[in-house]
């Protein structure tokens, strides 16, 4: 079950989400169908949390691409926290650390 691979907590001023396991083409679709939904209303700052996150793949990527495009509608900022090696390693090849920050911190 996807929800089972997600977890939000708000905190003052911003949420964090965590992604647990994988990101990709099985999966990607309804994850981020499920945090737009989360966070419509939220009008703060996201942190995805992807500590636990141990694959990604394209599908993942656009899924974040998308959620942060919507952040920045609202002028408001995605960051990612400790990505595990490989999914770092898409991250940065693929150029989204042009557009994302690195989080230090939850």
């Amino acid at each position: 079950m996807i929800i089972d691979n997600l977890d939000f907590e708000n905190k003052n001023s911003y949420m964090v989400i965590s992604i647990k396991n994988k990101m990709d083409s099985t999966n990607a679709q309804e994850i981020g169908k499920i945090i737009e939904e989360r966070i419509s209303r939220f009008n703060g700052d996201i942190i995805l949390n992807f500590e636990n996150l141990e694959y990604m793949t394209s599908a993942g990527l656009q899924t974040i691409l998308i959620i942060a495009k919507n952040r920045k509608s609202i002028n408001k900022t995605l960051s990612i926290y400790k990505p595990q090696k490989a999914v770092d390693y898409v991250l940065q090849v693929s150029g989204f650390y042009s557009f994302l920050d690195k989080a230090e911190s939850l």
